[in-house]
């Protein structure tokens, strides 16, 4: 019989007040949680966090004692155990793969006894071996033994799809690699998560790599949240000095390829903006007005450009300043706040406008940046 398609998409995974014991020992305590759909959103914590138990909740390998969690705002205690877990994708440090079965085989057990005939078997796991960068002329018919660690975690992650589940949870799959193939294999699961374009909840004990591959990170310490936000908020706005310390907030520098220009923009006061009509006379009248030397100058909100009040000594009054307006130096508030700052040093430049659909919104000042995150 084939399984029912539970989901044809993600919208939200919701955790709430769930807990779990085992003897008197909480795993997890009273947790809540809302998983974002299309997100990756990692778990990080020491050992005994709560972490994996938590991940073995939401597929029902554990059932909790209180609390609930929903998927597309369905309670999962209302699926069929069997039917969850194969609309759910699970990869393990482990790998878990059958030593007698050939990687087509490892791969395509699951499709097999949902009744998938052989030519569409096939198929599926050509495309698979193809996503996890392994060639299926090479490694189609070989078997676990013969297969390296790193090889045999890109199977167990195309076993996890096999069944293209819009849901994917995923247990330190890199956790047993040693640190140069850890990092390769990190680079090419980023390019298959833009790939697949599926909800992950993914967890780690390592911080660079919860950095590196996550949208959200959620803190865990002795089966509570401590608090769950992106790496740029986790660096600078960290709720405790234990979350301070994992993610090494003291040493923001550390963390300058995870920074966004919005991280750490100045924002545009609303007396920094002027109006691109206003005449020479009123432009300055304004300026020494607000004690102010550079203006934004903007025409319904849009940016068009700079103005010094040094441009408008010694011009005519009543002339619009339109002609003496300076295209600025301009980044969006996304772009990465490293490459930005090697930008602006190439181009000797110590300030930037910083935009959002075209608008003006902050500003960064290079050497003020690099002082915050000594």
């Amino acid at each position: 019989m084939t399984t029912k398609k539970l989901f044809e998409r993600i919208d939200s995974v919701s955790i709430k007040n769930l807990t779990k014991k085992f003897d008197e020992l909480y795993a997890v305590n009273d947790l809540d949680l809302d998983v974002i759909g299309g997100e990756l959103l990692i778990l990080i914590g020491g050992s005994g966090s709560g972490k994996t138990t938590t991940l073995k909740m939401i597929n029902r390998l554990i059932t909790p004692d209180s609390g609930s969690i929903t998927i597309n705002n369905i309670d999962t205690k209302e699926f069929d155990e069997v039917t969850l877990r194969r609309n759910i994708g699970y990869v393990i440090q482990e790998i878990g793969l059958f030593p007698h079965l050939s990687v087509k085989d490892n791969i395509g057990l699951i499709p097999k006894l949902e009744g998938w005939k052989e030519e569409k078997i096939l198929k599926r796991v050509k495309y698979l071996l193809k996503l996890v960068d392994l060639s299926s002329d090479i490694f189609l018919n070989r078997f676990p033994k013969e297969l390296s660690g790193g090889q045999q975690q890109r199977v167990g992650l195309a076993r996890a799809l096999a069944m293209d589940p819009r849901l994917l949870l995923m247990d330190e799959p890199f956790g047993a690699l040693d640190p140069i193939l850890r990092k390769q294999l990190q680079e090419e699961f980023i390019k298959i998560k833009k790939d697949i374009g599926r909800t992950i909840i993914f967890v780690t004990h390592d911080i660079d790599e919860a950095f590196k591959l996550g949208d959200r990170i959620a803190i865990m310490s002795n089966g509570k949240l401590i608090q769950v936000g992106t790496p740029e908020e986790l660096i600078l706005n960290p709720k405790n000095k234990l979350v301070a310390n994992l993610v090494d907030a003291d040493h923001k520098f550390r963390h300058i390829e995870n920074l966004k220009t919005k991280d750490l923009m100045t924002p545009i006061d609303k007396k920094y903006k002027i109006s691109a009509d206003l005449t020479v006379k009123k432009t300055k009248d304004e300026m020494v007005k607000h004690n102010i030397e550079l203006s934004i100058v903007v025409k319904d909100g849009k940016l068009i450009g700079c103005i010094s009040l040094s441009d408008l000594f010694d011009k005519k009054p009543k002339e619009t300043i339109k002609k003496l307006i300076k295209k600025p130096y301009t980044f969006h508030i996304n772009d990465n706040l490293s490459e930005s700052l090697l930008e602006m040093k190439k181009q000797k430049q110590f300030i930037a406008i910083i935009i959002d659909e075209n608008v003006p919104v902050g500003i960064i000042y290079a050497n003020e940046i690099l002082l915050n995150l000594l």
